[in-house]
């Protein structure tokens, strides 16, 4: 053997990784291109002393696939620091958000469960007893007339329901322009009722009671005093029974003579569905 052919021996020699237990070590595995460090596989080498390269896992701390695919929910990403956490909400909220509860399994529609909640009057079930729960309406403006002529009284009105019967009444605050100016007090209902009947108490001047009536829409039998200029107080009871269409109820009134008549801030109508 001369000295090129005992070179080239040793040079072969070098490029041999020495197996431990059959297996090559970590430290005489060699580096993998693209700047990632290449750890050892779980598995033995085959009997070539080669190992697959299905069974090699790399580690590439700089890799980004940003290219490689894309996300339905990319804008949403977008906005997120990119934590674990933060990418885990991310994907559970990747379905469309915009639904309401309506589109949910439930027996009612949204228009109706808002309807249930929002405080007034429904259709859609009765409390015990027959009834539904009272509701009260404040006048939250004066309203005044100068006329004989029956007007509204701005506020104080509520939508009644088809096929249905209301026990009203209204507490109503009035100034007038004299005390010698009585007010006259009536209403209207819409949509043909089977009933629509009120009376109006007050007081006359010197204290006694002072009554009016009505059993039809802008009715008024006679006229209530005001025994006073100010702050003069009377009460309204009234029913109304609708027939197979729905009713506005309206409370009306007017001047019995020439002058005026105001009716206040704080007049509170109140209604009860009872059959």
């Amino acid at each position: 053997m001369n000295i090129d052919d005992e070179r080239n021996l040793n040079s072969t020699l070098a490029k041999k990784a020495d197996l431990i237990d059959g297996k090559v070590p970590d430290s005489q595995l060699p580096s993998m291109p693209g700047g990632g460090d290449m750890l050892k596989s779980i598995y033995d080498p085959s009997s070539t002393g080669k190992i697959a390269e299905a069974q090699l896992t790399l580690n590439y701390s700089t890799h980004s696939n940003a290219l490689d695919h894309s996300h339905s929910n990319k804008t949403l990403l977008d906005t997120y620091t990119q934590t674990e956490a933060n990418l885990a909400d991310s994907v559970s909220k990747k379905h469309d958000a915009s639904h309401t509860i309506a589109s949910h399994d439930t027996t009612a529609t949204g228009a109706q469960l808002n309807e249930l909640v929002g405080g007034g009057q429904t259709a859609l079930h009765n409390h015990a007893g027959g009834g539904d729960g009272e509701v009260s309406v404040v006048a939250t403006a004066d309203t005044a007339n100068a006329t004989t002529t029956l007007a509204n009284a701005t506020g104080l009105t509520f939508n009644a329901l088809a096929n249905s019967t209301y026990i009203i009444e209204v507490f109503l605050v009035w100034a007038s322009s004299a005390t010698t100016v009585g007010i006259k007090v009536s209403a209207t209902a819409s949509g043909t009722p089977t009933i629509t009947v009120g009376h109006f108490i007050a007081d006359a001047a010197n204290g006694t009671p002072d009554s009016s009536s009505y059993n039809a829409n802008d009715v008024v039998v006679t006229t209530s005093a005001s025994p006073f200029t100010t702050n003069n107080m009377g009460q309204l009871a009234a029913i109304l029974k609708t027939s197979a269409s729905a009713s506005t109820w309206q409370l009306r009134f007017a001047a019995e003579t020439t002058g005026t008549i105001y009716i206040k801030i704080g007049s509170t109508l109140r209604y009860r569905k009872v059959a």
